[in-house]
């Protein structure tokens, strides 16, 4: 894994993937948007594919799952922007284990303002882990 040095700011990192999210970039599969101080840092083991397809007015899920200890949490970003939950957004999550937790972002119906890099952030005291959805739609 890629370690950071430990006097980086939390703000500064969440800073930096605000920026990464927002410029729209494709971000490779390896772990170069990870940081932990230890093996005890957040890693996502379970996410949707980089690349989805959606159709206009249906439903579109995205699931993210993460393991850490301590347990992470896990938030939720719209071209670098943290998503809240809205009258068609909702975010639902589930304790798996007490190092585990599974998120699912449903967007249902979707519209056109919905095309959009989506990023699940996993993060706890021992680091954090990103990783980005782009989504698009088609009719």
């Amino acid at each position: 894994p890629l370690l950071c040095h430990k006097t980086m700011r939390w703000s500064s990192l969440f800073s930096l993937i605000s920026l990464a999210l927002a410029s729209n970039e494709t971000f490779p599969y390896d772990d170069e948007n990870y940081f932990a101080e230890s093996s005890e840092g957040p890693r996502i083991v379970k996410h949707s594919h980089f690349a989805q397809k959606f159709r206009l007015g249906f439903k579109l899920l995205l699931i993210c799952e993460a393991e850490g200890t301590p347990r992470p949490t896990i938030v939720w970003y719209k071209n670098g922007a943290e998503i809240a939950p809205y009258r068609n957004v909702h975010i639902r999550e589930g304790h798996l284990s007490s190092s585990t937790l599974r998120s699912a972002l449903d967007i249902d119906p979707t519209t056109l303002a919905d095309k959009a890099v989506y990023g699940c952030l996993a993060s706890n005291s021992k680091g954090f882990h990103l990783k980005s959805m782009r989504c698009e739609y088609s009719f």
